[in-house]
């Protein structure tokens, strides 16, 4: 039998899709008043106001090429992780080049890590892969994306020559 659950495509201003579980898209935004963060890494340089709390924003295409130019942003998808089971929600926002939408995955669509999540840093981002319109879209890991591992990898990545 096959199972299929419910996912959102997201994609980021490079027009790469990426997915994230049902329940953790919380709310679709089209404006925000945004607060850059001197200091901030590249990918997360600012925050914003939701919901009477300061969110990180993240740029993920600045995740795989740092200083990436950044447009207007008029799409933002907020996304929620928990550290710990048991533990109070979390919430990030990130920003899109389009509105996000639903589909419906099943477990015969599973696709081949896509090549820029190869390496050592980006790899715990995905939790699994499948095919959209025969296309490898990974379904992300939101805990790692907010997490300071991945900014601490990100750091030594860019100090240590390759």
């Amino acid at each position: 039998m096959t199972a299929s659950a419910h996912a959102w495509i997201l994609t980021d201003l490079a027009g790469q899709r990426f997915a994230v579980a049902n329940v953790e898209m919380v709310e679709y935004l089209t404006e925000a008043h945004i607060m850059n963060v001197p200091l901030s890494p590249d990918y997360c340089p600012a925050v914003m106001h939701w919901r009477e709390r300061l969110l990180p924003i993240v740029f993920y295409h600045r995740l795989f090429a740092p200083g990436a130019a950044v447009s207007e942003l008029h799409h933002i998808g907020i996304v929620a992780y928990q550290r710990h089971p048991g533990e109070p929600l979390l919430h990030l926002a990130v920003v899109l080049s389009q509105a996000p939408y639903r589909v419906v995955v099943t477990d015969e669509e599973n696709e081949a890590l896509p090549e820029c999540y190869r390496d050592p840093v980006h790899s715990p981002l995905v939790r699994a892969v499948f095919s959209l319109d025969n296309a490898p879209v990974p379904v992300l890991d939101v805990n790692y994306l907010a997490s300071s591992t991945l900014r601490e990898s990100l750091e030594q990545q860019v100090s240590s020559p390759s």
